[in-house]
């Protein structure tokens, strides 16, 4: 009877040690797959975040101009007009409904795009009895 003799570990010298090739590939393209998943998910987050940044600045832009409008309408300096302001291009047209409401339409394309926002403000004069 022929005995074998065993490595330091208690594996016979027959056994072989490590991984097998198939092994290395098959987690090789694994780890592959969840890469370009992660790489795909974080492009389109940034992605994102720059288009909210731009949006955040274009509102940003809406409310300068509207604080500077109500100042104007306080004192009945305002008429209708449009700005461009960084970039962003808003107009707005003033009515009065009647005589103690004024009605500020702010109208903005953000990120040059083809669809506007409108925003309607309306200021009223405090009412005092006579």
């Amino acid at each position: 009877m022929i005995q074998r003799s065993r490595g330091r570990y208690g594996s016979s010298a027959g056994d072989s040690e490590g991984f097998s090739m198939i092994e290395v590939i098959i987690s090789t393209m694994l780890l592959g797959v969840v890469l370009v998943g992660l790489t795909t998910s974080s492009a389109a987050s940034a992605s994102r975040m720059i288009r909210a940044d731009s949006e955040l600045r274009a509102w940003a832009t809406v409310q300068q101009v509207l604080d500077s409008l109500t100042t104007a309408a306080a004192v009945g300096l305002i008429t209708d007009g449009g700005d461009s302001t960084r970039g962003f291009p808003i107009t707005w047209t003033v009515t009065q409904p009647i005589p103690t409401l004024t009605q500020i339409s702010l109208v903005h394309q953000p990120n040059r795009s083809p669809v506007s926002d409108t925003l309607i403000v309306q200021l009223s004069d405090v009412w005092s009895p006579q």
